[in-house]
């Protein structure tokens, strides 16, 4: 009998996956895309505060992005590079995985949490 350690939140995240595993060519398309224009916009446009408009609308959009297509790349259930018995986690399906997903999944919430609070500091600094 085999025994697989699941933290409740990793099933909600495993489902967002399954969702967005189809859609993860576009995420990057998207993550790139903005990436692009980040790297374009301070030189392209004259304004100060075009380019820091760019920037307060375009960080989010990149950062959600890559986000998501993080987690359709890590958590999918079968094809996921932290799905347990993965290559990647040396084939564990015991605690080790379930740390190292674990783990992953409370750096991808902070990860979601963090452009919110540029824009948060953003407004009060300008």
């Amino acid at each position: 009998m085999e025994l697989t350690y699941t933290i409740p939140t990793l099933g909600f995240v495993e489902s967002l996956a399954v969702r967005l595993f189809p859609f993860r060519w576009l995420l990057l398309g998207i993550t790139l895309g903005g990436v692009a224009v980040l790297g374009i916009a301070p030189l392209a446009l004259e304004s100060r505060r075009a380019v820091l408009l760019a920037f307060r609308w375009l960080l989010p959009l990149v950062t959600w992005s890559w986000g998501l297509l993080l987690i359709a790349s890590w958590f999918h259930p079968q094809r996921g590079t932290l799905r347990y018995g993965s290559p990647w986690l040396f084939g564990s399906r015991g605690w080790p995985a379930g740390i190292v997903r674990g783990y992953a999944a409370l750096f991808l919430a902070t990860w979601f949490l963090i452009p919110i609070a540029i824009i948060a500091l953003w407004r009060v600094a300008v």
